[in-house]
């Protein structure tokens, strides 16, 4: 290998190091504080790796046909690392609150950041396959880490058993897809599916079955509200954002370079997932008094308007891609974040447990309020100019259908998010509410306000991260 292979991975080199030396650190010392900082620490030198290698002025770069070290990889390992910081700094008080032994979870932590890092960089059958196992192997322990509860345990084996049987799907279909090709990698694949046949059709089919999984979609959405509700409120961050945003990006890497687009039928059928997950998720939100699977079923339909943007199949759709994930991110994190910080007061689950929240948490409700109004698409938030990205991908493809769905979604989201806000705005009753008690997180308070200025900022001022999205491009 070259010696510049080794300069354009160092990031990747960097952040692999690192939960081992975070194990090794436990091993000496066990000490909550200063395991996290250390995890702080190296995810912040990753971050700096990365700044620096986009800083640098280089030709997109195949690593042994492996891994493809570009700009469109390097904006969302960045983004994997900023996001990684923000919940990690959501993490702290709420381990020091709801576990007995935290420091493990640093370890988990990194390695899940790992995976997803390695799957956004991915141009082939084999690191796809790595990046995603150690992304999900992760997951499960994580899921389950707060295992003195009922529902934390549970939640880790369905993952566990379901992501197991989706694996399968993936992994047998990316088999069927090398016995017609002979092919792993992305690129070569795609000069070899010119031609459909029954074998190629059956292994793309049994991977759309294994990604539509990973990212949640309808039918495949099952798992979401259950995994939401039972994993730790950072976990369920972390899978909301980083678990798939990776492998949003991996999709779109691996459908631009294939040329996966050009069969019909999948298009047909991200069509239907994408239709079926807006309305169902949206629709199946309506009910919810459940905080987190009210979040996981408007996670489902958020996917659904990402597959709109996929489906557009232009460079304006990859502009949107990113530029909704960027928004998603802030907005999602920053959702769970806030839930993550009432840690001290217990976990606050449902939605009435928010009643009178803006009367004796002001600052924290209209953070809280702001995200909400991100997700739903409210004009001045991020989550509006990603919307309006999405929404005009499909429209300029003359997607008029997906387009419509999307706004109708939307509309009954505004229902669910409005209800959640209306509680926080309902006076006080004379037992006084979660929210009402205990001191809270001074970190998770800053981290939720920078959130809040990012979610204000990007809608108002949307043109430099514009700019930097358009410098890039999918190879």
């Amino acid at each position: 290998m070259e010696n510049i292979d080794f300069n354009l991975l160092s990031p990747l080199i960097l952040l692999a190091v690192a939960p081992v030396a975070t194990l090794m650190v436990i091993a000496i010392y066990r000490n909550h504080t200063v395991t996290f900082c250390l995890a702080v620490i190296l995810l912040v030198l990753f971050l700096i790796d990365c700044f620096r290698l986009w800083s640098l002025s280089f030709d997109n770069q195949m690593v042994d046909d492996l891994l493809m070290i570009d700009k469109f990889g390097l904006f969302f390992m960045i983004l994997i690392a900023i996001g990684g910081i923000l919940i990690l700094f959501i993490s702290y008080s709420y381990l020091n609150n709801n576990v007995k032994v935290a420091e493990e979870f640093y370890v988990l932590f990194l390695t899940a950041l790992v995976g997803a890092v390695v799957l956004v960089s991915s141009i082939h059958f084999a690191t796809l396959f790595l990046g995603l196992e150690i992304l999900s192997i992760s997951l499960y322990a994580m899921i389950a880490y707060t295992r003195e509860w009922k529902n934390s345990i549970e939640g880790g084996l369905k993952y566990l058993i379901l992501a197991a049987g989706s694996s399968a799907f993936l992994l047998f279909g990316m088999g069927l897809i090398y016995l017609q090709t002979g092919a792993l990698d992305f690129e070569a694949i795609g000069s070899s599916l010119e031609k459909v046949n029954l074998i190629s059709t059956a292994g793309l089919a049994m991977m759309l079955v294994g990604i539509g999984f990973k990212l949640g979609l309808v039918p495949f959405h099952i798992w979401t509200p259950d995994i939401y509700q039972g994993a730790p409120a950072p976990v369920t961050a972390l899978i909301a954002s980083v678990s798939k945003g990776s492998m949003v990006v991996v999709l779109v890497r691996f459908l631009h370079t294939t040329n996966s687009q050009q069969f019909a039928w999948i298009i047909w059928t991200f069509s239907a997932m994408a239709i079926a997950s807006m309305l169902i998720g949206s629709l199946l939100a309506l009910k919810q008094s459940n905080l987190k699977r009210l979040l996981a079923y408007s996670s489902i339909a958020h996917l659904g308007y990402l597959l709109v943007a996929i489906i557009a199949g232009s460079d304006f759709s990859v502009e949107a891609v990113t530029y909704y994930l960027v928004a998603y991110f802030i907005s999602i994190i920053g959702a769970f974040g806030i839930l993550s910080i009432f840690n001290s007061t217990g976990e606050i689950e449902q939605v009435s447990d928010l009643q009178g929240m803006f009367w004796t948490r002001p600052w924290l409700s209209v953070i809280f309020g702001v995200m909400f109004f991100s997700l739903v698409g409210i004009p001045l938030t991020a989550g509006f100019i990603g919307k309006f990205y999405v929404v005009m991908a499909a429209v300029n493809s003359g997607l008029w259908a997906l387009a419509i769905t999307l706004v109708v979604s939307s509309a009954i989201g505004l229902y669910y998010y409005l209800r959640v806000i209306k509680t926080m705005l309902t006076p006080v009753a004379k037992d006084a509410p979660k929210s009402a008690l205990g001191q809270l997180s001074t970190m998770g308070l800053v981290v939720m306000s920078i959130l809040g200025l990012l979610v204000i900022w990007f809608g108002v001022f949307p043109s430099q991260l514009i700019a930097v999205i358009r410098s890039i491009e999918v190879l």
